[in-house]
């Protein structure tokens, strides 16, 4: 079996990348969405959405879980860009 880069992470990723260059360039909408809960309240606002996705979506606790080890694994793996970031001005990434 070959291992590749799971699509959870190019979209966290991809998110990431492009607040960084471009905050309105084009992408799809797993990014998209990545983007604007990002933006609206960071890290923070990926895990509460994606919590409700996953309990709408009706998934058992233990796939659960192994999504919020997932998404903690891309957060320590992307801490710098993110930090870099959230200290940015509000306006830079949209926010009023």
């Amino acid at each position: 079996m070959v291992i590749g880069v799971a699509p959870g992470s190019r979209s966290f990723e991809g998110a990431i990348r492009l607040l960084q260059t471009d905050r309105y360039g084009r992408c799809s909408s797993a990014v998209d969405d990545v983007k604007s809960w990002l933006v609206s309240r960071g890290v923070i606002r990926v895990k509460l959405q994606l919590d409700r996705e996953m309990k709408c979506s009706r998934f058992n606790e233990d796939h659960r879980k192994e999504i919020r080890d997932f998404l903690a694994i891309l957060i320590q793996e992307n801490q710098r860009p993110l930090l870099q970031l959230m200290a940015l001005p509000h306006h830079s990434l949209g926010q009023s």
